[in-house]
């Protein structure tokens, strides 16, 4: 059931509008986290400081942090500015969406339920909103595929297909496995085109070597990747499991590690669906044509990341396995979904199954909204650090990397690069989570002895579900003299954020 050309314009057009709405909900519900105060902070770099800054973290090239140091040259670093760039990309993403949709040629049932689970994916909307290189990532692997598509079945588009790549690959090390599937579809289907494909890959290795170079001096200095990425656990059934559900969950996302990971009175029905729309359509007889070409040639773009991830990550010395790094295969999935769909040859099934997406979908939806905006602890440093400063001129010491962190970023955009804040280090009894550490290259915030502390006044940042300040850390500095003069516990999700003041 095919619907006429202004119908057609208008749902496809309302399903994009929603696209864009729900990437703007909630869009400064909580504050930047840890990762997301790198990113600014990285892009707060000058010119001359910013490249090896990035190298020494090893794990991202540059490409979104330049794009973000110009973002915020436009408009500041205020929370909502910084969120709005990785929106506008994950905005700019339905264009090459729905241009691989018209190369395909699809029909207006199959472009909308793609779409459809596109737009609504949770997964999706929580990367569009995160300061960091996922939905850039995303943004140039739909443009790589769009193009490879105009090459795979035209033979066009080569050259900007080379230089989308090039660019891709500056945007995130995953990229390199879109330029990958983009080769293993072409020994596949198309042998002729080798040497073209070769070439691409050919280019793309030299143009990196300038950021390759970079890391591997920072690698061979001592520097340890293990440190960023050696608590990422190898993936297995469970992973892939999440991986399944991530790919067609609408609206929900886990916030927190500690969060479940889908939420099964809506996913469930949705997988029932997904799983309803494969078998009818991989059942109807439905004669051989570009459809059966590019269900294959987009299985390959979906396949290959994830069996070279999942490969990696066992044979490598630690895992590179991360859901948010796979958002290169979530519109190359729906768009398969689109177009199984429109080999059902039941008469109204199409519309029938989107507006069942639609319905859970908005259910989904309106599950969220009653949420309260979670309370997490990291929101609390920057507040309690921000303000302490201006209480008095008192340094600020915290326990752990992440606490330090975030209350030395807030306290540096706030009170213009006036940061007081230092780390006690190795102090027996604090527990951390060494996945978050301070940037390497960065020294503003000091890290030294609690012996070392020789201040009369001072003000200590720290975490404990159940304050008791006859144990640690406040006993450490209550046997050196100290005595406390004031208290401010905030109760969040993530357990109490305590600030106290103390003096000698």
């Amino acid at each position: 059931m095919e619907l006429n050309r202004f119908v057609s314009s208008l749902t496809i057009g309302l399903t994009a509008l929603a696209y864009i709405l729900i990437r703007y909900f909630g869009l400064d519900a909580t504050c930047l986290w840890f990762d997301e105060i790198y990113s600014a902070h990285a892009a707060s770099h000058p010119w001359g400081s910013i490249i090896p800054f990035i190298a020494q973290d090893l794990i991202h090239p540059p490409l979104f942090y330049i794009l973000l140091k110009l973002w915020i040259a436009i408009g500041g670093d205020g929370q909502y500015w910084l969120r709005l760039l990785p929106v506008l990309f994950s905005v700019i993403t339905i264009v090459p969406f729905l241009l691989i949709a018209k190369e395909l040629k699809l029909q207006t049932w199959q472009k909308i339920i793609a779409l459809v689970v596109f737009a609504v994916n949770g997964s999706l909307i929580k990367y569009a909103q995160e300061v960091r290189m996922y939905s850039l990532l995303q943004l140039l692997s739909l443009i790589s595929i769009w193009l490879f598509v105009r090459y795979f079945f035209k033979g066009k588009s080569l050259v900007p297909l080379i230089i989308v790549n090039v660019v891709m690959v500056y945007s995130h090390y995953y990229g390199w496995l879109v330029v990958g599937s983009e080769v293993v579809a072409i020994l596949i289907f198309q042998r002729i085109k080798t040497r073209s494909v070769l070439l691409m890959m050919g280019v793309c290795l030299v143009s990196f070597l300038p950021w390759a170079i970079s890391v591997f001096r920072y690698s061979v200095s001592g520097i340890e990747v293990g440190q960023n990425i050696g608590w990422i656990s190898r993936p297995g059934l469970f992973h892939l499991l999440q991986l399944m559900f991530g790919l067609f969950e609408p609206i929900y996302y886990p916030a927190t590690s500690a969060d479940p990971f889908t939420s099964l009175i809506v996913s469930l029905p949705v997988l029932a669906i997904i799983i309803a729309i494969t078998i009818l359509g991989c059942a109807a007889e439905a004669p051989e044509s570009n459809d059966m070409l590019a269900l294959k040639l987009f299985a390959i773009l979906v396949i290959v990341p994830v069996v070279a991830a999942f490969a990696i990550s066992w044979v490598s010395p630690y895992s590179v396995w991360g859901l948010r790094h796979l958002i290169i295969i979530f519109a190359p999935s729906s768009l398969i979904l689109g177009i199984i769909a429109g080999r059902i040859d039941i008469r109204g099934a199409a519309p029938a199954f989107a507006a069942i997406i639609v319905g859970l979908s908005s259910y989904a939806f309106w599950l969220q909204i009653q949420k309260a905006a979670p309370e997490h602890i990291w929101c609390a440093w920057g507040p309690l650090a921000t303000d302490a400063a201006t209480r008095n001129d008192a340094p600020v010491y915290a326990f752990e990397d992440l606490v330090a962190y975030h209350a030395w970023y807030e306290q540096n955009r706030t009170l213009k690069e006036n940061a007081n804040v230092t780390k006690i280090d190795n102090l027996e009894g604090i527990k951390e989570d060494t996945a978050y550490f301070l940037p390497r290259g960065f020294d503003s915030v000091k890290k030294i002895p609690i012996q070392d502390v020789a201040e009369n006044s001072i003000w200590i940042l720290y975490r404990d579900d159940a304050p008791d300040e006859s144990k640690v850390p406040v006993k450490e500095f209550k046997d050196r003299g100290y005595k406390v003069r004031e208290r401010k516990i905030i109760q969040t999700s993530n357990g109490k954020a305590i600030r106290l003041l103390l003096e000698k």
